[in-house]
């Protein structure tokens, strides 16, 4: 019934790169002028902001769903900590709320009081949830308690965090975006659909936190090329020595394709355009990386990437110097 989250896994970054290099931030910086984005491992948590569930709401959720209840049952440390164990590759699930308190009251205190249990902690003591803006958690009414609320308080924690390490290696920011109001045979919450003015939303929220200077977006791979396929294709990625202290935001569904086409000029001013290359569907599991060509729009910020075209990159040789984690 729920879907299975997962503690730490590979990059998907890194799942598409076998033969690629591990690097570390202290490594010699004359070699990060050789190496390409694309040629580079990380490490990555899934769900990273999933705080758990309530210990009274989990105990309900053992007796209705134990299976379920599983796959729920894992807790992330804040984002800080994760990028100091060298983490640099987070995920967030996000929901629309363009309005304010859409998820404000969620069903799980709800059911501990009608179950007779003490209260749990209030999930949301700061009030967040009744500002508009998007918010960051993984199933409205029944998992969504997150060690970062809302999603610009997430990022700009990972901002912090960068502007403290600024020689760090990039972090790859997945954004999920959840728009289902139902969870097997539950109706949950009604969520806000994410129409091309909600990514126009979400695009202007990453701004305001992020400078264009902290960014890595897909003009900056497709430099002076008429497209960003032929820019990869030619191997336009940035140097690691350039992406060092910068961030990069992919999306990895395939819905949301449609919703981001527009026609409208390419790569004009901070609206999104549609530009074709081959790219391999970012997969939620390993097996999921068969290549194929799929046609999507590129935004200046929040790109649908598709891992980003990774596997046109030339293969490393596996004798090539690795690290344990992205110190």
């Amino acid at each position: 019934m729920f879907r299975m989250g997962m503690l730490i896994a590979a990059s998907a970054l890194g799942v598409v790169l076998g033969g690629t290099a591990s690097v570390t931030e202290c490594q010699a910086p004359n070699r990060d002028g050789n190496l390409k984005l694309n040629q580079i491992q990380v490490i990555g948590t899934h769900t990273s902001y999933h705080a758990g569930i309530a210990p009274n709401e989990a105990r309900l959720w053992q007796i209705k769903n134990p299976e379920g209840f599983k796959g729920l049952d894992y807790r992330h440390r804040a984002l800080t900590s994760q990028l100091d164990s060298g983490v640099r590759q987070i995920e967030l699930d996000i929901f629309a709320d363009s309005q304010g308190r859409r998820f404000a009251l969620p069903a799980g205190p709800r059911m501990v009081a009608e179950a007779n249990l003490p209260p749990d902690p209030p999930f949301d003591p700061e009030g967040a949830m009744l500002k508009p803006g998007f918010k960051v958690m993984h199933m409205q009414d029944i998992d969504y308690r997150s060690v970062c609320q809302p999603f610009v308080a997430c990022l700009k924690e990972v901002r912090m965090w960068s502007r403290a390490h600024p020689h760090h290696v990039p972090i790859f920011i997945l954004v999920e975006t959840k728009q289902s109001s139902r969870e097997g045979t539950m109706e949950l919450a009604p969520a806000e659909p994410f129409t091309p003015a909600v990514f126009d939303a979400l695009d202007a929220e990453i701004r305001s936190v992020f400078a264009p200077e902290g960014l890595i977006t897909p003009d900056d791979v497709r430099g002076p090329y008429a497209t960003l396929n032929e820019a990869v294709l030619a191997g336009n990625w940035p140097t690691l020595k350039s992406a060092r202290g910068k961030v990069m935001f992919l999306m990895d569904q395939r819905w949301q394709l449609q919703c981001m086409r527009r026609a409208i000029p390419p790569f004009e001013g901070a609206s999104c355009s549609p530009t074709p290359f081959r790219a391999i569907p970012m997969p939620h599991s390993p097996s999921a990386t068969t290549g194929r060509q799929i046609q999507f729009r590129s935004s200046c910020v929040l790109a649908i990437w598709s891992a980003l075209a990774l596997m046109t990159a030339p293969k490393r040789r596996a004798s090539t110097t690795r690290a344990d984690a992205m110190r």
